[in-house]
């Protein structure tokens, strides 16, 4: 039994991967060359960056996620996985201490990474890095990886995702299996 469709989103430093599919072989994917560090590397100097900087960035992040519209993604839902976005839901959760059983199956909605998104792009990394739920080595890139979510989702439609802090693979197979 195919089950629903399964977009399976994950970003990494250098670069944003989306697979999907209703099978246990993903029907599609795209690997595409933009990840935070790069992202963040290419546009941001400031700390805290300013708003010219942020909108470069965001504008490179949704020419880069552009070949995502192509998908045919309609019905199915949005699995994310990797470092950023577990940091961001433990982020929003405000989490003193990372709790796996907290974050994995927690829903983030778009308006959320972006209204964080803004929070992020107002600090320092310093204080990034004191935020409940930071990861502090990711404080830096956390802003780009954010921004790259967020211009993912709208590409791909999804207005809400799933997050998963197990990896792609692994992922695929839980959701399988919850989905029966």
């Amino acid at each position: 039994g195919g089950g629903e469709p399964l977009a399976v989103l994950a970003g990494g430093g250098g670069s944003t991967e989306l697979s999907f599919g209703e099978g246990p072989a993903p029907r599609g994917r795209a690997s595409l060359q933009v990840g935070a560090v790069r992202l963040t590397e290419r546009h941001l100097r400031g700390d805290p960056p300013g708003a010219d900087e942020v909108a470069r960035l965001r504008s490179a992040a949704r020419e880069a996620v552009r070949p995502f519209k192509a998908m045919d993604l309609r019905g199915g839902r949005l699995v994310a996985v990797a470092g950023t976005v577990t940091t961001l839901a433990a982020v929003v959760e405000a989490l003193p201490v990372y709790d796996a059983e907290r974050v994995h199956g927690s829903a983030l909605a778009l308006h959320e990474i972006e209204r964080l998104a803004g929070t992020l792009a107002a600090l320092t990394v310093r204080e990034r890095a004191a935020l409940p739920g930071m990861e502090p080595k990711r404080a830096d890139v956390i802003l780009a990886g954010a921004i790259v979510l967020a211009e993912a989702m709208r590409a791909a439609g999804f207005d809400r995702l799933t997050v998963s802090d197990r990896g792609v693979r692994w992922g695929l197979l839980y959701e399988r299996a919850a989905g029966t």
